[in-house]
């Protein structure tokens, strides 16, 4: 069995007037919906028991319960049937290991002073020597990389942001708007027939040339196109607070068909709990908000998993972590986003802007060091 405790907040109601209902899911399927008597009175609890389903998850399936609290009656401004509470909780239920993809194509790569092109007949992937970033991706005809993979460590301020004396300024002081990177070379090992490992040693330059950040980065890089990529992050102590941790790149504006299992509305470190687990489909577009004052918005975290496609092409982005994440998209630069005081001051381009987050900064007060 498991067991949750339901309080009672309110001071003169019984919760007996309120229905309860709750379901368990994963992003592959709902598995159980069911209905809870409450009779709590004012500010008691009231011990829940759901009995445990007896399930082997598929590889890699998560599990959660929400619960969801709606009047039984018409209320003042508040009909029959409209949810006044919500909950959920990830469940500590088994599931079967990760396998293994199937590894059946071989890869080639070439280096030059420029950089190193890997791939074969499927997919094509170049990085840059100077930066080691990756500079283009192909697959299959389609170009899914419009713009460097690139390490990103700032975010456009929000109005949060600009009134807090303490973060931005440190942000700013650190050049974390505009580093820049420099490496001493990229090297490559092929593993066997059909992975390779590409590593480097980033060095992040403030305006000033002083040293910031240093990441050491490792590619993993299979036949079937799969990417897979470590960043060690070491901020030297001139950084002491980040708006954020993560990768940023450009996908062509056809890529917004956005499928993602995560929670469904904006949220951020300090209001997580305002968005609902779910397998969500939506236009990528649709996640930013037009503010009076262009600022950061539409981040979405807890993310297990995100895909961008094209109604154009039968192929997309597919995009990860071993653990929850963060992730915005936008059709605007972030240094266009940073400058402009009002939306007349936007500048849409033909591009989306991806930010995929390991860590992100909350919207209130950011007194947490690096």
């Amino acid at each position: 069995w498991g067991k949750f405790e339901a309080k009672n907040w309110l001071s003169f109601t019984n919760a007996s007037a309120f229905d309860c209902d709750f379901e368990i899911f994963s992003a592959e399927k709902s598995l159980q919906k069911g209905r809870i008597d409450l009779d709590i009175k004012p500010f008691g609890t009231q011990e829940i028991n759901i009995e445990r389903l007896r399930i082997y998850g598929n590889p890699g399936e998560e599990f959660f319960i929400r619960f969801s609290v709606k009047t039984k009656e018409d209320q003042p401004f508040m009909p029959a049937g409209t949810e006044v509470a919500y909950d959920e909780f990830k469940l500590d239920w088994p599931s079967a290991p990760l396998e293994l993809l199937p590894q059946a194509k071989s890869l080639s790569y070439v280096a030059s002073v420029r950089g190193i092109n890997c791939g074969n007949d499927d997919f094509q992937v170049s990085f840059d020597m100077n930066t080691a970033e990756i500079v283009s991706y192909v697959y299959k005809g389609q170009k899914l990389i419009d713009g460097n993979l690139q390490d990103n460590f700032w975010r456009a301020p929000t109005l949060n942001d600009e009134v807090d004396s303490w973060a931005l300024p440190r942000w700013k002081k650190s050049g974390l708007q505009h580093l820049t990177a420099k490496t001493g070379g990229l090297h490559i090992e092929r593993l066997d027939d059909n992975k390779v490992s590409v590593t480097a040693v980033v060095e992040y330059y403030d305006d000033k040339e002083q040293l910031q950040i240093v990441v050491n980065k490792l590619y993993l890089i299979d036949g079937e196109g799969n990417i897979s990529i470590t960043n060690h992050v070491e901020p030297m102590e001139t950084v002491t607070s980040f708006p954020k941790i993560g990768m940023q790149f450009s996908l062509p504006l056809e890529y917004r068909d956005l499928t993602y299992f995560g929670k469904d509305t904006e949220n951020y470190p300090d209001r997580n709990a305002s968005g609902k687990m779910g397998l969500y489909q939506t236009d990528a577009l649709s996640l930013f908000e037009q503010h009076v004052v262009p600022q950061d918005n539409g981040n979405h975290s807890d993310t297990r998993w995100l895909a961008l496609t094209s109604d154009k092409s039968k192929v997309g982005l597919f995009v990860k972590m071993q653990e929850p994440f963060n992730f915005s998209i936008y059709n605007y630069d972030d240094d266009n986003l940073t400058a402009a005081r009002r939306i007349n001051q936007l500048n849409p381009t033909d591009f989306l802007t991806v930010n995929v987050d390991i860590h992100q900064q909350s919207q209130q007060r950011h007194d947490q060091h690096a």
